[in-house]
């Protein structure tokens, strides 16, 4: 997995391969951001689309028994879920 050290790169907070929380970062020959476009050949999203957070959600409603009225609960808990896989999010603390 490439991860971009372009820490100039104005796509950088919604790029998957800069936020990823994996350890280690892989030099490109130049920065990967072309600025007269606006593009990075290596840019990967990390924002979930409205779709994987309704599927998502729709799985948490199924697990939790079909419960009716906790549609923005289970919403929250799902765009919460994506976040957290994405790099997007910090873990919880453990409560003592």
């Amino acid at each position: 997995m490439l991860r971009c050290y372009g820490t100039d790169c104005p796509l950088r907070a919604d790029c998957y391969r800069y936020t990823n929380p994996a350890p280690g970062r892989d030099a490109f020959g130049r920065p990967p951001y072309d600025a007269a476009n606006n593009t990075c050949a290596y840019w990967i999203t990390n924002v979930p689309t409205e779709a994987q957070i309704r599927d998502a959600a729709y799985f948490i409603w199924l697990r939790e028994g079909r419960p009716a009225g906790q549609a923005a609960m289970h919403w929250a808990a799902a765009e919460r879920a994506w976040q957290l896989s994405l790099g997007r999010a910090a873990q919880a603390e453990p409560e003592r």
